[in-house]
């Protein structure tokens, strides 16, 4: 081989450590990134569940709340019913 292609040869291979030296550091820095992202999101995600359980709580009172509701409107209009036979009653004996 010649003088000339042997100094080629090794600036190549000078390129190319140093290109892989950088391949590695942004290797690891995309590494890290990933390790963030992945602990963001696992926070969000443990948020959205509590935020999730909490709705749904609320959710299940809220039923409660309507169905104590519908129960009080049902009595409500028995009570009118009641009253309003008594009066229409009371009119017709009249």
């Amino acid at each position: 081989m010649s003088e000339e292609r042997l100094k080629r040869i090794e600036i190549l291979l000078e390129t190319c450590a140093k290109v892989t030296v950088a391949n590695q550091t942004e290797i690891k820095e995309v590494r890290q990134e990933i390790s963030e992202l992945a602990r963001q999101t696992n926070q969000q995600i443990s948020q959205l569940t509590t935020q999730i359980a909490s709705l749904s709580e609320m959710f299940v009172e809220s039923v409660g709340i309507m169905r104590s509701m519908q129960s009080e409107i049902k009595g409500l209009q028995t009570e009118n019913k009641r009253i309003l036979d008594h009066l229409f009653g009371e009119n017709q004996n009249n």
